[in-house]
């Protein structure tokens, strides 16, 4: 049974960002910029003014009602995620939950806060002609641009409640929020300008584009349409005591990060002339670029391999013979990764087997390779996604009876699998052995920016090779996953 005390506790905002949020005017606020700020919980926090009684609202808002969006299904139920997080807040006040639904009703309106995802691109046509008088967005930056404007055309009420959108965000160059939260960001560091935090400003939308101003009336009367209200509030870790205090380590996880992550998830505090510390939020401007996922100096180079506990040979495999290619097109490379014995371990690039020929010569390259490693190497096959992929992996462990083999569909963005060992090689935890193919590895590590324009062939046989190690326990057979 909750206690006064503890429901005064549960729903009481944390002064600075999250208390601003939760007190900003603006028909749309967004708010974050940076990890662990308390964003979640904030937008969980602003409906309920329409649901407990209040001077304005005696008995709640009759008709009111809210949806709070995350792009994927997963993230709304997995551990920690919104509908934890709900779970610390509305059962402090009467709410009921409804778990098949996703969403929680409360008394005596039967007001109801559904939870709801937006996969595809196009299932935001399931929300047209929909009438939500409260919209959240959490992680915003992971939706479209078109998801985002549909759920504006949404955002109506007739209960009497004037509608609001909240959303929370991290930092992304290349979402849709970069462009529309562009006077709050310095232009030229990507961090929020600390001045402008909070601010109000309104817009119209006039073909496609925002028209901005800072007076209302004003903005009304140049374009004949009413404007909407907008700001932007960023915060970051250190506007999060209480959970600093429950995770006291989380900073050196965020220092943990790759540079990139870092930059934005990060985040920072700045002093202002009157003595203020206020938070700027993570850096909107760094994006992966070549350089930035791994660098030359990060890997110590070794005259020798030391003692490893296991290693595993992934293989970037293409079919692109030498005499078509003329120096250009993809490489098979299959890279051998150790696992030394030290706690915690070190890991270490062996060999490197390069090659461009047809199909018949990659298989016959892999083979021989696979013979001159010995039994105690697992093997590793990057697997296209597609049906033709695990065909060809199935194949590949077929033909390698015998071996410990295993195959990992491509899932995910390059750059997405490249971020843990990049991690690794920043701390100096990825050791490189001196040979002849050393300085060229490298260098096509330090030109991969992620993209699938880049050369990956290497970062991804590494990449493949780290997580076999880290996140697999060793095999006995074959395996297709």
């Amino acid at each position: 049974m909750a206690t006064d005390a503890d429901a005064a506790l549960a729903l009481r905002p944390q002064p600075g960002p999250q208390h601003r949020y939760l007190a900003t005017p603006a028909d749309i606020a967004v708010a974050g910029g940076s990890k662990y700020g308390g964003k979640s919980y904030s937008l969980e926090l602003d409906p309920i003014r329409f649901i407990v009684p209040s001077k304005k609202y005696p008995t709640g808002v009759k008709g009111f009602g809210g949806v709070i969006f995350r792009r994927e299904y997963p993230e709304i139920v997995a551990e920690g995620g919104l509908w934890d997080t709900s779970m610390l807040i509305y059962p402090y006040i009467g709410g009921t939950p409804h778990r098949s639904s996703v969403s929680w009703t409360f008394p005596p309106h039967n007001v109801r806060i559904k939870f709801s995802h937006m996969h595809h691109e196009d299932d935001r046509i399931k929300w047209e002609g929909a009438q939500i008088p409260f919209i959240g967005i959490d992680q915003a930056e992971q939706f479209t641009a078109k998801q985002f404007w549909s759920l504006v055309g949404c955002n109506r009420s007739t209960c009497g409640v004037r509608p609001r959108m909240r959303l929370n965000c991290n930092p992304d160059p290349d979402c849709f929020l970069r462009h529309l939260m562009g006077w709050w960001i310095d232009p030229e560091s990507g961090f929020a300008i600390p001045e402008r935090s909070g601010v109000v400003r309104w817009f119209v939308r006039v073909e496609d584009r925002e028209m901005w101003g800072d007076d209302p009336e004003e903005l009304e009367r140049e374009t004949g349409k009413k404007p909407l209200s907008f700001t932007f509030i960023p915060s970051s870790h250190h506007d999060n005591p209480i959970g600093m205090e429950k995770d006291p380590n989380y900073e050196a996880k965020l220092d943990a990060l790759p540079l990139v992550e870092r930059e934005r998830k990060k985040g920072k505090t700045v002093t202002l002339a009157d003595g203020r510390v206020v938070s700027i939020g993570g850096n909107w401007n760094i994006r992966e670029t070549a350089g930035t996922i791994f660098q030359r100096r990060w890997f110590p180079v070794i005259p020798a391999a030391p003692q490893c506990t296991r290693w595993v040979r992934c293989w970037d495999r293409q079919a692109t013979e030498a005499a078509k290619a003329k120096g250009k097109g993809s490489w098979t490379v299959g890279l051998l990764l150790g696992q030394t014995a030290e706690k915690p371990p070190r890991y270490v690039v062996a060999d490197i087997v390069r090659l461009q020929g047809s199909a018949y010569e990659v298989d016959e390259a892999i083979r021989n390779t696979a013979s001159q490693d010995g039994g105690k190497v697992e093997i590793k096959f990057w697997q296209d996604p597609a049906s033709a992929g695990k065909k060809e992996a199935q194949y590949s462990i077929a033909e390698m009876a015998g071996y410990v083999v295993s195959a990992e569909r491509e899932v995910k963005s390059k750059a997405t699998y490249a971020r843990p060992v990049s991690s690794q090689a920043e701390a100096g935890n990825i050791l490189v052995v001196r040979a002849p193919w050393t300085d060229g590895f490298l260098l096509r590590l330090e030109n991969f920016d992620g993209t699938d324009k880049c050369v990956s062939d290497d970062a991804d046989a590494l990449s493949g090779a780290f997580m076999e190690l880290t996140l697999n326990k060793p095999k006995i057979a074959g395996v297709l996953r």
